[in-house]
């Protein structure tokens, strides 16, 4: 976990991507997720899909108090991946890269949803995941 005061206290969506974030929550697998595991979600979606996209409005959306060191390890990797090790002492940065994920990340999953004939993702989603198990050695 970073010192306090180094990073700033909350995590950041775009406003439209609040009605995105919604309609994701709206699915069976997503329906008993926090905000902080659908940003999350989103985020490594938006990663591995060279998503990132640029906010154009804030909201807030993650208080970075509910952030556990799992999380924060998982938004250390992605940001090693993209600039390295000079970014970690920069949490503005740092925030602002894993915002892009996200951004980029929420509209391809929503995009996907929306392709998807109804009740049929969950399925879908689950396949995505295990194929990047695969992918990674853990599947």
């Amino acid at each position: 976990m970073p010192e306090s005061g180094k990073f700033p206290d909350r995590l950041y969506v775009d406003k439209k991507d609040i009605e995105l974030y919604e309609k994701l929550r709206g699915e069976s697998f997503f329906k008993k997720r926090d905000n902080k595991d659908l940003f999350l979600i989103a985020m490594v979606y938006g990663h591995k899909a060279d998503g990132r996209q640029k906010l154009s409005s804030r909201e807030g959306y993650v208080r970075a108090e509910y952030l556990k060191s799992r999380d924060w390890a998982l938004i250390n990797a992605i940001c090693l991946s993209i600039e390295g090790t000079d970014v970690l002492g920069d949490g503005e940065r740092v925030f602002s890269i894993v915002e892009e994920c996200a951004h980029g990340g929420i509209q391809l999953l929503v995009g996907e949803l929306n392709a998807i004939q109804y009740g049929s993702y969950d399925k879908h989603f689950e396949k995505k995941i295990l194929d990047l198990l695969g992918e990674i050695g853990l599947g």
